[in-house]
């Protein structure tokens, strides 16, 4: 376990050190990209009506005149329905944040995605090789999608701004991978009157959504493929920012240097398999529950006939927390171990140089149910009630097995509970800290080394508890028609 541990370290340290354009093999960007482009260059100006067609036809022109082709908007607002885009290998490109502007028409058709077992998202780019850079997307205030009863029943509110997918239920490229750049883009979800399941005045769910594009499993669905980076962009009131979902052991996701506001979950992965994620540098403020949930909780929902056979890993590195009362920062949790009572492809989860600022009634970390955890050398600000706490499930009594504080800084931290909390569900966990830091200890043949621990008390009940909830929402939007 030491060896993948290093190895994994290694890994995150060469995708780290590596350009985008070295990743995406090469897709550029600015001017670079339109000195490259050797004049297939396809210009869209804005017709101050619906640009859908002139958008489409844009696009179909520039895959005819073959790879590296350019759909460049110029300055000016467009206004469009539904896109979807497939094998385009190309970019598409604004002439900047704020300059250009993308938007809804009014009453979008969700209800008719639904019916097709499809997501309703503003555009989708499904295979290919697409760079998406320097535009604005924003959705208007009010109800964006048209009354329909499936949309009610599963939604409500428009799904997602942007998918980029391998495939769709409907649509299975030759080549099934797909490979998105995403950088320079701010995505901007709009208000409603707290209409849509969730009840919240978002009114777009996600806006960048990267896996499978499916409502519920009609065939043997698979887990997606692709390389999705993420880069400079800024995500404003969501549900979920960014969201990685069903991605297999074929995929990676590289989060970084993003700025996420005001969103109920700024980024929440779920139902992955073997994939692996970087979510690195990015500043996380105005949460409405947490600002990362790492999960993968419904695997065996939305994938009934598909076992996960790989070890999915998150890298989460130099993010900065700004989380307001109330809020769990970092939320990590092995549902899996618990539903299938194996441990053979438990998520990795690896936590180092964050800086957490929390505010009353939060907490730092939430760790449930995880095994071989690392929590390394982060900072704790602020006030809340737990810097990092870790238990497993007594229903089941399954373990928190192997996780591993080492040299995090609690020294501006005022928690109520504990630095660190270890539950009655914890065994083999080790804590490496200083004298001053407040560690509780409740477990089996944990490590403390550095500080005295305690064994007083049920503190896991002052625990934020909007997660139970948080399941039953997204169980009822997953159900079956």
């Amino acid at each position: 376990m030491k060896k993948l541990y290093l190895l994994s370290s290694l890994l995150l340290l060469i995708l780290c050190t590596c350009s985008k354009d070295e990743i995406t093999d090469p897709l550029l960007t600015g001017d670079a990209l339109l000195k490259a482009s050797h004049g297939r260059v396809f210009t869209v100006d804005p017709s101050g009506g619906d640009d859908t067609d002139n958008l489409i036809a844009a696009f179909e022109d520039a895959k005819a005149a073959g790879p590296g082709s350019i759909v460049l908007l110029a300055e000016g607002e467009f206004t469009i329905g539904f896109i979807e885009i497939h094998e385009f290998n190309g970019h598409f490109k604004g002439s900047g944040k704020s300059e250009t502007i993308i938007t809804n028409l009014e009453e979008l058709p969700c209800g008719e995605a639904y019916d097709n077992n499809v997501l309703a998202s503003l555009m989708k780019f499904i295979g290919g090789r697409v760079t998406i850079a320097d535009m604005t997307f924003r959705i208007k205030d009010g109800r964006p999608c048209a009354f329909s009863e499936s949309n009610e029943t599963n939604m409500g509110d428009l799904f997602s701004i942007l998918i980029v997918a391998d495939y769709t239920d409907n649509y299975v490229p030759s080549n099934r991978t797909m490979k998105a750049v995403i950088e320079n883009v701010d995505f901007i979800g709009g208000m409603d009157d707290g209409y849509g399941l969730w009840g919240t005045t978002h009114n777009t769910g996600i806006g960048v959504w990267c896996g499978p594009d499916f409502w519920w499993p009609l065939w043997d669905e698979p887990f997606g493929n692709g390389e999705y980076f993420v880069s400079g962009c800024n995500f404003d009131y969501f549900l979920d920012g960014v969201e990685g979902f069903g991605l297999g052991h074929h995929a990676i996701m590289k989060i970084c240097n993003n700025t996420f506001r005001d969103c109920f979950y700024q980024l929440y992965f779920t139902a992955n398999s073997g994939l692996k994620a970087f979510l690195m540098n990015n500043y996380f403020r105005d949460a409405w529950a947490t600002d990362i949930t790492l999960e993968d909780t419904w695997t065996d929902l939305v994938f009934p006939t598909v076992i996960p056979d790989y070890r999915t890993e998150f890298f989460v590195s130099g993010n900065v927390f700004d989380s307001p009362g109330g809020v769990t920062s970092l939320y990590i949790h092995d549902a899996m171990r618990i539903q299938t009572l194996n441990d053979d492809f438990a998520i990795q989860f690896n936590v180092k140089n964050n800086i957490f600022n929390t505010s009353e009634a939060g907490t730092a970390i939430v760790s449930s149910n995880n095994l071989f955890t690392r929590i390394w050398n982060n900072r704790f600000n602020g006030a809340g009630v737990a810097g990092v706490s870790v238990d497993g499930d007594a229903t089941t009594g399954i373990y928190a097995k192997n996780v591993d504080l080492i040299g995090n800084n609690f020294f501006r931290a005022d928690y109520t509970q504990a630095d660190v909390y270890l539950g009655p569900f914890t065994q083999n966990c080790k804590v490496v800290g200083v004298a001053s830091d407040n560690v509780i200890d409740e477990g089996l043949n944990n490590k403390v080394i550095g500080v005295k621990a305690h064994k007083n008390g049920l503190h896991s009940k002052a625990l934020p508890n909007h997660f139970p909830g948080m399941h039953e929402k997204m169980m009822k939007m997953r159900s079956p028609k």
